[in-house]
């Protein structure tokens, strides 16, 4: 029975992961084949979100930021300087994401959103339902559907699972989804530490079109 169940775990871990790496894969392949055209202020205030968050984090660790600075030996200017290829990769993203919501007509109902606060409490961490925090699940779960729909659109449509299999999936649903902002603040700070550079280059299949007028974007986006 335990071996069984030590099986079962694997397999979902692997599944998670696989379905992980796929969903990326299909984010960042439709970034790297679209044109965007951005306007520098809505990088800048990316960027000061990154600091922000990033400080937030070091103050939980019991440490400024000149302090952190002063371990990279690194001034302000030059550590902000950085983190611009990865803000502007967090706006293209987001506009990608925001343009599915929009064309897809992806909503999230109150009841969703209650749904994610007892999950959380489940899993030991009770949030309070305050206006702030519960638009921060609601958005956080808004972008997980629009990368699930851009997964939908994008690749081979998987087999159906049985109903026995649908009913677990559905259990888990709120579980997983109550994951997504600690998980994407986890994504955040890596991008930040590692200050990776995406490729970008015009593609053929999907395109997205992004304009931005002063701190205001509007995107388009076609996908076959």
């Amino acid at each position: 029975m335990t071996r069984s169940l030590s099986r079962q775990v694997m397999t979902n871990i692997s599944q998670r992961a696989i379905r992980d790496e796929l969903r990326e894969t299909v984010m960042n392949t439709i970034i790297e084949q679209s044109h965007f055209t951005i306007h520098p202020v809505m990088i800048q205030e990316e960027t000061e979100e990154m600091v922000h968050q990033f400080t937030h984090l070091l103050e939980q660790q019991h440490m400024s930021m000149d302090q952190y600075l002063m371990l990279l030996k690194k001034t302000r200017e030059e550590y902000v300087k950085e983190l611009e290829p990865d803000a502007e990769k967090r706006v293209k993203r987001q506009l990608v994401l925001d343009e599915v919501i929009k064309k897809e007509e992806i909503s999230v109902a109150p009841e969703e959103v209650e749904a994610l606060f007892r999950a959380y409490t489940q899993m030991g961490q009770s949030l309070p339902q305050t206006e702030g925090q519960i638009r921060a699940l609601a958005q956080s779960l808004l972008r997980e559907k629009a990368i699930t729909r851009l997964v939908e659109l994008t690749t081979e449509p998987e087999i159906e699972t049985g109903e026995e299999e649908s009913s677990v999936e559905t259990q888990a649903e709120s579980t997983e989804a109550a994951e997504v902002v600690g998980k994407d603040e986890a994504a955040d700070t890596q991008e930040m530490e590692e200050h990776s550079q995406p490729s970008l280059s015009d593609g053929k299949t999907e395109e997205v079109e992004i304009t931005s007028d002063d701190e205001t974007a509007q995107a388009g986006l076609e996908i076959e």
